[in-house]
């Protein structure tokens, strides 16, 4: 065809990036609880034991710190409770002691022990899969090589009438622009069934292909509108020129200040 495939980075390696991005994220979220629960116990044990702190400190080596003697504490605490010192030991500690799942109709749901690791899977999950939906999905977005950006959101160019989207496609497919332009009409409202042609430019414009995507129209079980991407394919700048020179005027043409006909679902 013509209209060459989109530029898109590998979905794969997106997912995977957005997946480890949210293991970070989740494991960053505990580090940042274990620091806070060492604070709170070295606030505690400096209080309840501040002279045998300092006494301890007179008699420990050149260079050890009151910090080093309280940490040594805290692991202390958790290996006696788990163990375990340090982080492994702090969340083998939490999942001990649990923690309550509210309910708003009425108390709530203690969680512990196995019951608490399974939730913090649950929750790892949850967030993993976000990000790895969201790295997945970014990566079919259409990105510009030339200038290592990927490209703006979709600007609608106009609608092509059912019965003529046929020729439409096929004059894309032999390298027709000005006959294919001449078969888009700019009014603001949407035929269903019809082709919606959108336009995504270059971030430099001119210095690199545009995006055109083409979806087909239709109602869906809620009687709203939906669009179905059929084709996404990109133009040259001189291709997107003659596509543009082509459309016919109308009466109905978007300005900057209109919006367009948007559907309110799209597959």
């Amino acid at each position: 065809m013509a209209v060459k495939k989109g530029k898109v980075r590998n979905p794969a390696i997106a997912a995977l990036s957005g997946a480890l991005t949210g293991i970070s994220i989740y494991g960053a979220m505990h580090v940042f609880d274990y620091w806070t629960f060492q604070r709170a116990v070295a606030g505690e044990l400096r209080q309840a034991y501040s002279e045998d702190l300092q006494t301890a400190l007179a008699e420990s080596e050149e260079g050890v710190t009151e910090e080093d003697l309280l940490q040594s504490a805290i692991d202390i605490i958790l290996i006696e409770e788990t163990g375990q010192a340090g982080f492994i030991g702090y969340l083998q500690f939490t999942a001990q002691r649990g923690m309550e799942l509210s309910r708003s109709s009425s108390g709530g749901i203690p969680v512990s022990g196995i019951g608490m690791w399974i939730y913090r899977a649950l929750e790892l999950s949850v967030i993993a899969g976000v990000s790895t939906a969201a790295g997945f999905r970014a990566a079919k977005e259409p990105f510009c090589e030339s200038s290592d950006r990927w490209y703006g959101n979709p600007q609608r160019v106009g609608n092509v009438a059912d019965d003529r989207s046929e020729a439409f496609m096929g004059f894309l497919d032999s390298n027709n622009y000005v006959k294919a332009g001449e078969l888009i009409n700019t009014h603001l409202d949407i035929p269903i069934p019809s082709l919606e042609v959108y336009l995504q430019l270059a971030p430099q414009e001119g210095m690199a292909d545009s995006v055109v995507t083409l979806s087909k129209t239709s109602l869906n079980k809620d009687k709203k509108l939906e669009l179905k991407q059929v084709l996404m394919g990109m133009v040259s700048p001189r291709e997107l020129k003659q596509l543009q020179d082509s459309i016919p005027e109308s009466a109905e043409t978007q300005t900057n200040d209109s919006e367009p006909n948007n559907p309110v679902d799209e597959t």
